[in-house]
């Protein structure tokens, strides 16, 4: 077996990998929006209700729209959980 990282979603993969600011960092959120927006949509059609789900995302998101990274991702999912859980969204106000 081999020995690693293991990454259970894929805002974690994004945080781990892209290391916010560095050129590396935003070249990796550039090539990967089309994944980042299949993960949204996914959690939006399966109507995922999970607030840790949802917020791992989120926080991956508001770190990267913090850079002008992501804006319409970031704003895209919290609409979505604002329907959900809206106490929780709050912290994710502006």
């Amino acid at each position: 077996m081999k020995k690693g990282i293991i990454v259970p979603t894929l805002a974690d993969a994004i945080n781990y990998i892209a290391r916010p600011g560095t050129k590396a960092g935003n070249n990796f959120i550039d090539q990967n929006l089309p994944a980042i927006n299949f993960e949204i949509d996914r959690l939006i059609y399966a109507e995922e209700s999970n607030p840790k789900q949802i917020e791992q995302m989120l926080d991956v998101l508001s770190t990267y729209d913090s850079l002008g990274k992501a804006e319409k991702e970031f704003k895209k999912l919290k609409k979505y959980y604002s329907k959900k859980h809206p106490e929780n969204a709050k912290k994710y106000d502006k």
